[in-house]
């Protein structure tokens, strides 16, 4: 296994440790809005970063809780707490898509 693999292993497992420590919190502020049967999650581009204003919109159309909110970035985008902050104080469960290559490199990236 590479090192950046190790690193990456590293950062879920602390990502893992950071949210379970609020899990019981959240889950009991998210999942009884929907009597506890589903989660329901979205991914709308730009919406963590804009306030989720289009994630409050599927909400009221949709008649239901959006318990999770799915964003993406590469892994030459430093990690940014206060998005999963801003995620979770909306009473959210925020799901990052970690995506292992780094644009500027272009498509051939190995390791």
């Amino acid at each position: 296994m590479t090192r950046s693999s190790w690193y990456a292993i590293a950062l879920l497992l602390l990502i893992e440790f950071v949210l379970s420590a609020n899990y019981t919190s959240l889950h009991s502020r998210t999942v009884g809005a929907d009597n506890g049967l589903s989660l329901f999650g979205v991914f709308i581009e730009s919406d963590v970063w804009t306030g989720l204003g289009q994630t409050i919109s599927v909400e009221q159309r949709a008649g239901r809780v959006v318990n999770i909110v799915n964003w993406f970035q590469n892994w030459g985008q430093p990690f940014q707490k206060y998005v999963f902050d801003n995620v979770f104080n909306k009473n959210k469960i925020p799901l990052l898509t970690w995506e292992p290559w780094i644009p500027e490199r272009g498509p051939n990236q190995p390791d």
